[in-house]
């Protein structure tokens, strides 16, 4: 059975992992073997918890363990890296999820929420990308950092969000070509 999974005892973080794709993503690695740790900010605790609990029951070759982690909490990402370290002793995949951004028009946009859209979308990705990659160069992991397809296209009203995702695309790109170096891959 463990030659068919694509992940058998990998160890992977997933940021925000408490719903919707980072949810998905989650559920995905643990049905394919990998050990997961996921975060979420403290008001997604009991929900985070529920979802490790199902997972832990669900009859999956892998594992999920929650962890309560905000992103925009440099504390919490070293925390969080270092519980994952831990349990399981190494890192093999990264994956940011994280993404704040709703409708709103650019007149209404203050300067403070479009610094809290950098600090969720980017600074955030920044700083798990900055703590992980030591462990990530040892395994030859991989990053995976979502987008967003309006960063590219442009949306109506979302300008914060789009802007900000943009931004992570950039990240991407440029430390894909500055980790191969160390057979690290980093994706978007």
């Amino acid at each position: 059975m463990a030659a068919l999974l694509r992940y058998p005892g990998k160890v992977v973080i997933v940021t925000w992992g408490t719903s919707g794709i980072g949810l998905a993503i989650v559920r995905e690695f643990v049905r394919q073997g990998a050990h997961v740790v996921f975060g979420a900010p403290s008001s997604d605790e009991e929900k985070g918890e529920a979802i490790q609990s199902d997972l832990q029951a669900s009859g999956c070759p892998g594992d999920a363990s929650f962890q309560v982690c905000d992103v925009r909490s440099e504390s919490d990402i070293k925390r969080l890296i270092q519980f994952t370290l831990q349990c399981y002793g190494c890192l093999d995949c990264l994956v940011n999820t994280a993404e704040g951004g709703h409708l709103i028009a650019l007149d209404d946009v203050t300067s403070q929420y479009f610094r809290n859209h950098l600090d969720l979308n980017v600074m955030s990705c920044l700083l798990l990308c900055k703590y992980a990659l030591p462990y990530l160069r040892e395994t030859k992991g991989n990053i995976i950092n979502l987008g967003r397809l309006g960063a590219v296209i442009g949306v109506k009203d979302v300008v914060p969000g789009v802007s900000s995702k943009a931004a992570v695309i950039a990240m991407t790109k440029a430390l894909a070509i500055d980790e191969s170096q160390y057979g690290v891959r980093v994706n978007r």
